[in-house]
């Protein structure tokens, strides 16, 4: 799929699919929603990665300053994600 396609697809621009691609941008959630829908693939698949592999306690911290600093409304999806995936 190009980066074209899968703008179309999850309805968000060529640019933003491509500063993601770079690491130049940082996805909302409701993007990162998108992209997967747009992929067929659940949101956590996105993250299933080599370089995403954290100690659990890294992975805790991250996630405690993460939540941290989220709007109710990203909390709200957040929890909603969690959910889905446990």
């Amino acid at each position: 799929m190009t980066q074209e396609q899968l703008a179309e697809n999850a309805e968000l621009s060529v640019q933003h699919i491509g500063a993601l691609e770079k690491g130049a941008g940082n996805p909302t959630l409701n993007s990162l929603e998108r992209i997967a829908s747009a992929l067929s693939i659940g949101i956590e698949e996105l993250f299933a990665l080599e370089e995403f592999k954290r100690t659990s306690e890294e992975m805790r911290k991250e996630l405690i300053s993460f939540i941290q600093g989220c709007s109710d409304e990203q909390l709200q999806r957040l929890y909603a994600i969690s959910r889905l995936i446990s």
